[in-house]
């Protein structure tokens, strides 16, 4: 066999190699961190101004997690009635994603049982309204 026919052997074998790994990656399920990035990037200047809210009021929202009683808990220093949501954002699955109504006690707590959360990377997104004004805070968790 000669050079020629060795060198159309290596380009028909890249050829064929090219195409698989084009049907391959067609086939791949791409899952997009939100599905609605587009709107949510249009109202990222009110999602600024809600942040910005939250780091200047007097009243914290605290997020804590404890690991021996897998227990997550909100927990608001203000007197104020809050109304708003918790988001369980899990980055690598939008399936596992959980919106909780925000239910204060008394006390200005929240405790949210976390056994029922997969292990792995979690962001808990607290947006609330108190007085008029929106506010945002959020944080990372990792169950083990």
């Amino acid at each position: 066999m000669n050079w020629g026919w060795k060198i159309a052997i290596v380009y028909t074998v890249f050829a064929i190699m090219t195409v698989g790994f084009v049907i391959y990656g067609s086939m791949q399920k791409v899952s997009l961190v939100e599905e609605d990035y587009y709107e949510k990037e249009i109202k990222f200047q009110q999602q600024i101004d809600k942040i910005k809210n939250a780091v200047a009021s007097p009243d914290a929202v605290e997020i804590n997690y404890d690991i021996a009683h897998y227990l997550l808990s909100i927990q608001y220093s203000g007197s104020d009635l809050l109304k708003g949501e918790i988001h369980l954002f899990r980055p690598s699955d939008a399936n596992e994603d959980m919106l909780i109504p925000l239910n204060l006690d008394e006390k200005g707590h929240q405790k949210i049982n976390a056994t029922t959360l997969l292990k792995g990377l979690w962001v808990v997104k607290v947006s609330w309204e108190s007085d008029g004004e929106d506010y945002f805070k959020s944080q990372q968790i990792t169950i083990q």
